[in-house]
């Protein structure tokens, strides 16, 4: 990556954007970090990762208790769980779905949907389908 960050710096971005959550929630937090620093260096710009700014937004509204909608694996989710405990926050439910398109849930209807009517989630328990 190093190469093809010294490539994006010939660009001279404003930004640098590294969007690859399940990359930062598998080698967790630190190395999110590390990640974005050396992106920094490497490229002249400051850089973005999704679980940093999942971080800073969740700061800013003063969450407690996270839901996450992913379309990856139960691995990968797990880890995406941890790193969010890592941080401080308790995740009360994560729906592993492919989100390509409607998101159909048990029972007929769209998550989304139950999102916008209010509808309780339960609890997040490990084991399961994440």
């Amino acid at each position: 990556m190093p190469k093809a960050a010294r490539e994006i710096g010939t660009m001279r971005p404003d930004v640098v954007v590294f969007g690859c959550t399940s990359a930062e929630a598998l080698r967790g937090n630190d190395y999110a970090e590390s990640l974005s620093q050396e992106l920094s260096r490497a490229t002249g710009a400051p850089t973005v990762t999704v679980m940093g700014a999942v971080a800073e937004e969740l700061r800013r509204l003063n969450a407690k208790h996270v839901a996450v909608l992913t379309p990856y694996s139960p691995k990968v989710n797990e880890t995406i769980r941890r790193s969010l405990e890592e941080m401080g926050y308790q995740v009360v439910h994560m729906d592993v779905r492919a989100i390509a398109g409607p998101t159909v849930v048990p029972g007929g209807g769209h998550f989304i949907d139950l999102l916008r009517a209010g509808a309780p989630c339960q609890p997040y328990a490990s084991g399961g389908e994440g």
